[in-house]
């Protein structure tokens, strides 16, 4: 490989580490808990479609599945009052 090959080759991995590192916090590693926004890197952006986004970008799924929400309302997590009164508060 030569010396241009290489050069490109370094600016690649430059690039690729400047764009890894907008998605790590600020902060290095700490002895103690400290809350960390894991979407500050999402912050210009609504936060369902900020989820969404880390989602992608992170491999994880942004949201539980239908299941799940249906397993969380049986076991009492979630109330029927709170689904109502976000219903009547999205649909009038």
């Amino acid at each position: 490989m030569d010396l241009m090959e290489r050069t490109k080759q370094s600016q690649q991995i430059q690039e690729s580490i400047d764009r890894a590192a907008h998605y790590l916090p600020a902060q290095g590693p700490i002895g103690v808990f400290i809350h960390h926004n894991t979407l500050h890197a999402f912050a210009e952006e609504p936060f369902e479609k900020a989820v969404i986004h880390a989602a992608k970008v992170f491999g994880t799924e942004p949201f539980l599945t239908e299941t799940r929400y249906r397993e969380e309302l049986a076991r009492g997590r979630i109330r029927s009052c709170d689904l109502e009164s976000v219903l009547d508060a999205d649909l009038g």
